[in-house]
This record gives structure tokens, C-alpha cells and sequence, in this order.
């Protein structure tokens, strides 16, 4: 059920590893605001780059690809997760850090204003 949004963070301080297969039969989140949150945690990730999960935040995922089939994905899957249990990974940290920082409220406010500034724009060239 729904967390208190206080409780679900000190859930994810705890967190060593967040695994997220992405189910592609029914409808994922594109952008994965649940990787987010698990990385500025603190937490090492392991995903299946679906969606555009991937573009967004690059290098700081362990990913593990779709395209190996059924039971061995699954067995993949579990096999990257255990090695992350162990550290037994790449450190991610500095890239990780990156992925946080660009994706601040700040920055994606921004971001925002530039689209809709871009927008009006391109509104006001077609009424000229």
C-alpha cells in the first residue's frame, strides 16, 4: 500500500540495491522517477533499459539487456543484483553524482522555461 512519503525515504536510506526489471507487457514509466529517487539514496541500480530509462540516466545504472530470453534474463537479471549485493561492480559514484545534479527541481525548472519560451516563440513566427 501507499507510504508516507517521509517513511518511503528513510526505506530507500536503507536500500543497498534497487532492482527494477521493467515489465514490458503492461505500461512502464518512461522517465523512472523510482531510479532517481534510488540513486540520490544512494542505492546501486540494476534495470533493463526500457523505455527511455536508459538515456536518462546513462552509465550510473547497472543495466541488463532485454534481449536474452525468459528464464535467462530472469537469471541474468538476478545474477547482476548479487553482484551489486557484494560489490562486486564497477563504482558508479562520480557518474552517478551527474545523473543527480542534472536532474535537480532547479535544473528541470529551467529546462522548462526554455521549452515554453522555444514554444511561444515558434507560435508567434506562424501568427506573423
Amino acid at each position: 500500500g501507499a507510504l508516507p512519503r517521509v517513511k518511503l525515504a528513510e526505506y530507500q536510506k536503507q536500500t543497498k540495491v534497487y532492482a527494477y526489471p521493467l515489465d514490458t507487457v503492461s505500461f512502464t514509466e518512461g522517465y523512472c522517477v523510482a531510479i532517481g529517487e534510488a540513486l540520490a539514496a544512494g542505492a546501486r541500480v540494476v534495470a533493463r533499459p526500457e523505455d527511455a530509462v536508459e538515456e536518462v540516466y546513462g552509465r550510473s545504472v547497472r543495466w541488463v539487456r532485454a534481449g536474452i530470453p525468459g528464464e535467462r534474463f530472469r537469471e541474468a537479471f538476478a545474477k547482476a543484483v548479487i553482484e551489486e549485493l557484494r560489490g562486486e561492480s564497477s563504482s558508479r559514484q562520480q557518474v552517478t553524482e551527474e545523473v543527480i545534479a542534472k536532474y535537480t527541481w532547479k535544473n528541470s525548472g529551467e529546462l522548462m522555461l526554455k521549452a515554453l519560451a522555444l514554444a511561444q516563440e515558434n507560435n508567434l513566427k506562424k501568427g506573423a
